[in-house]
């Protein structure tokens, strides 16, 4: 319930500021690569590998100068890694942790027009609401195969698996033609979203995103 409030309250806003004439709304979609920052007792971790995935939602673009423009939107996105094992004597195996996120990302967008190409590049804060968090793994043993789920369980209790909030930084760029968007991103984690973490003991987003998006009104 919490998270359809922060919804609405976020779509309220969005659709609230329709009145000014610099103001231009759109959707904007694509593809997830995403992966984790890991460390465990201080030892970081590089076993993991990134995970497909997707992204899609509103944007708003508020025009501020001829050059300048502030971005905002309500993102669905999924993030999370894969692990998988070579195999060990007669056993191998995956795990794949899959998290679907509600972002919003509040950046500042710098844009020039090339004899009709616009190209800009994105950069600013976004702030993330875990909605829900699975596990999956799958193995092999002796020619034998096997599959099992889990969902992770979300708060900041040190039980939890996986903490609610996440935020970090967010840069991009990309190429506009008429309405029409591609651009490629970075989403760079500073949260560690392990309920029980500490400095040496954490994990966080990265998530490169390549979009499409269309653009109304303009």
């Amino acid at each position: 319930m919490k998270t359809v409030k922060i919804f609405l309250l976020g779509a309220i806003f969005l659709f609230s500021v329709n009145s000014f004439a610099q103001t231009t709304f759109g959707v904007r979609g694509g593809l997830n690569l995403a992966d984790v920052s890991m460390k465990i007792s201080g030892i970081g971790i590089d076993a993991t590998t990134m995970k497909p995935g997707f992204h899609i939602g509103a944007i708003m673009d508020h025009s501020l100068t001829d050059i300048f423009a502030f971005e905002t939107g309500l993102m669905l996105d999924t993030k999370g890694t894969k692990i998988k094992s070579s195999a060990i004597g007669d056993v191998s195996g995956e795990a794949v942790t899959n998290i679907f996120y509600l972002d919003v990302p509040v950046n500042l967008k710098a844009s020039y027009d090339f004899g009709g190409i616009g190209v800009y590049g994105l950069f600013g804060p976004y702030v993330g609401v875990a909605l829900s968090s699975k596990d999956k793994y799958t193995g092999e043993f002796k020619n034998v195969s096997g599959m099992s789920e889990y969902d992770n369980e979300i708060g900041s209790s040190d039980d939890d698996d996986l903490k609610r909030m996440d935020f970090g930084l967010m840069m991009g760029a990309g190429i506009e033609i008429d309405k029409f968007q591609l651009g490629v991103g970075y989403d760079l984690g500073l949260a560690n979203i392990d309920p029980a973490g500490d400095s040496d003991n954490f994990v966080k987003n990265r998530v490169l995103k390549i979009s499409v998006g269309l653009m109304f009104g303009k």
